[in-house]
């Protein structure tokens, strides 16, 4: 799946070829680095817990409220913890070498996480969350409300951040020491190992476990959904997507359908820009290494703004993408099956293109970004997209 490619190779910029065993860690102690009280000792070696493949109902909700609860921000800024990590004070606890570079164990008390890696060249930061417990996790996603119970020690959640998204790859019963993180990060690293699950924008979390249940996704805050922070799912969720992973999805509301994959585009992940019943927005992103194409699906039973709605969009894409070299637009028309589109060349030679059309209640509005050399497979995934639509009324 690409999504685990992206949460170690392409999020992380591992090369693999360079690994080191668990057996070839070399981990240094750093001394006279830092205070010696910068950040809380671990107070044994922390043992990761075990995960089952398949999760049954329970271990689904602990797992994903758990992520949830250890990782989300809840000033709501999407900060945490790139912001506390460089507002803490220098606290380099030990150095290792794994992936052909020099990784340094960080820590801190406060906000921070207790520790963080990094390493230079390296865009992401892997960090050790406290959050609860997962029978703690289960009890609270029972009630949404208030803090977790505490009834068992607190577990720690190993986990790499970059652009936003938060992927968990491990859980510990306490504190891991330096070694248990040496060790446990250079695994991961050699044999980019799948993630638990992600926390995504808008509060989301997939699962990358199966489940009895068929749900592998969950928002947590679904209140807080707007256009300009949507949320963003790998997995369906059983209420605005239906499917399996590898399967296609089923949309809510318009029960479009999108596909797991068009030849050369797989489906990368779905979003939800409106939740509401009477203005439900969302979408479905499809990706090859260079180029994209997004498919959104409005209710907008009024059909008397639609010309005006259709100039909108694609002014407003022209004004964000520039547009230095028209394109022949897209046909549009009654005998076609596109009411208003747009095609151009951006200053980055990237083509971009947006068509719009009316399906029922539903808008449905197709953007895509490509590079020249896969304009052709673009052009033949757009056509099938619209095959999958019903004709207009």
């Amino acid at each position: 799946m690409r999504t685990f490619a992206a949460a170690i190779a392409l999020a992380f910029s591992c090369s693999a070829a360079t690994a080191a065993t668990e057996a070839d860690v070399r981990l240094f102690q750093l001394e006279a680095t830092a205070p010696a009280d910068c950040a809380a000792p671990a107070a044994g070696q922390g043992q990761p817990i075990e995960v089952p493949d398949t999760l049954d109902p329970d271990a689904q909700a602990a797992l994903a409220a758990g992520v949830f609860l250890a990782l989300h921000d809840p000033s709501g800024a999407g900060t945490w913890p790139m912001a506390d990590i460089g507002a803490a004070g220098p606290c380099r606890l030990a150095r290792f070498e794994a992936d052909g570079v020099v990784w340094t164990i960080s820590g801190a008390d406060g906000r921070a996480p207790p520790r963080w890696m990094q390493a230079p060249g390296r865009e992401g930061v892997f960090y050790v969350a406290r959050g609860p417990a997962l029978p703690d996790a289960l009890a609270w996603s029972r009630t949404r409300q208030g803090l977790p119970p505490s009834t068992q020690p607190p577990a720690y959640y190993l986990a790499g951040t970059t652009a936003g998204e938060h992927y968990v790859f491990r859980i510990y019963d306490s504190l891991p020491d330096t070694r248990r993180l040496a060790d446990d990060l250079s695994a991961l690293l050699e044999t980019q190992a799948p993630p638990l699950a992600v926390l995504a924008a808008g509060d989301a979390v997939t699962l990358f476990r199966e489940t009895t249940s068929g749900v592998y996704a969950e928002i947590f805050r679904p209140g807080a959904i707007t256009p300009d922070r949507p949320a963003k799912l790998y997995g369906a969720d059983g209420r605005f997507f239906s499917g399996g992973f590898g399967e296609d999805w089923r949309l809510r509301g318009s029960g479009f359908v999108c596909p797991a994959a068009f030849g050369a585009f797989e489906r990368a992940y779905g979003a939800i820009l409106n939740p509401s019943e009477e203005a439900m927005d969302v979408s479905c992103g499809y990706a090859t290494e260079e180029s994209f194409i997004t498919i959104f699906v409005s209710r907008a039973p009024d059909v008397r703004g639609d010309k005006a709605y259709f100039a909108s969009v694609i002014s407003d894409a022209e004004g964000a993408l520039e547009q230095p070299r028209k394109l022949k637009d897209p046909p549009t028309g009654r005998k076609w099956p596109i009411q208003a589109g747009r095609a151009w060349v951006d200053k980055a030679g990237l083509m971009q293109e947006v068509m719009l059309m009316r399906r029922g209640e539903h808008i449905v509005e197709l953007r895509g970004t490509y590079i020249l050399d896969d304009v052709q497979a673009a052009g033949e995934t757009l056509i099938k997209l619209i095959e999958l639509l019903p004709p207009p009324s």
